[in-house]
């Protein structure tokens, strides 16, 4: 029965399971803030910062001798004591060392220290992965922010164009028809913010999931960025 509950998989709450929301994340961030929370929040990235630090134990081990061996018998019954030329012999004691040949330290440990190179460029290989997740994420994100922006002032203008146009047609002094496509054309400007905004939310999602964090964390690109970005 112990043997069948140690074999059962732990089942972590759904609470638990689920990124969490990040208050600090909130708002118009720059990009920097999130490329440093993802640095510092993956579990990849983790995994190859502790792979080199595994690695990096391993050189000065690799650079020296083993451990000496030290061997002690004893015979405390006196009678049972091996007889030698000298006398009686009551404890036996041998130490060892063992020395590699020449150079074979060195070699080993210039073999472990390519080791803790090679955990250092997947290291630089996740780090640079998460960060071009993170920036693909936020220039989406940036970019339908400024497309709703746009769209949204668009509308504003076309609903006071209506406006006046109805005032016209009501007066006569503006046909049906160009009423009718005015209104036709306000109606295809709200179905594309709406699309927009489900835009929006897509790529909040795969920022948050590029951050590790709950989808439901209000994240915001800048509204204007520096030129160099």
């Amino acid at each position: 029965a112990q043997n069948i509950a140690a074999s059962r998989p732990n089942r972590l709450p759904a609470v638990e399971i689920l990124s969490p929301v990040v208050d600090d994340l909130a708002g118009p961030q720059p990009v920097e803030n999130y490329i440093q929370f993802a640095l510092s929040q993956n579990p990849g990235i983790q995994a190859a910062r502790k792979r080199v630090d595994a690695a990096a134990m391993r050189v000065p081990q690799a650079a020296s001798l083993k451990d000496p061996m030290l061997d002690v018998i004893g015979w405390p019954f006196y009678p049972n004591t091996p007889q030698t030329a000298s006398g009686r012999m009551t404890v036996d004691m041998m130490v060892s060392q063992e020395v590699p040949w020449r150079g074979k330290l060195a070699t080993q440990a210039a073999a472990a220290e390519e080791g803790v190179n090679a955990a250092r460029a997947q290291l630089a290989a996740a780090e640079l992965q998460t960060i071009e997740a993170v920036k693909l994420a936020y220039y989406d994100l940036y970019f339908v922010q400024q497309s709703i922006r746009i769209t949204e002032q668009d509308r504003r203008f076309l609903a006071d164009i209506v406006e006046v146009s109805e005032s016209l047609y009501r007066t006569g002094k503006a046909s049906q028809q160009d009423l009718l496509r005015l209104q036709a054309e306000l109606s295809k400007v709200d179905g594309e913010l709406i699309r927009m905004r489900q835009m929006q939310t897509s790529a909040r999602a795969e920022l948050a999931e590029a951050l590790h964090v709950s989808p439901e964390t209000p994240l915001h690109a800048l509204a204007d960025l520096p030129a160099e970005d």
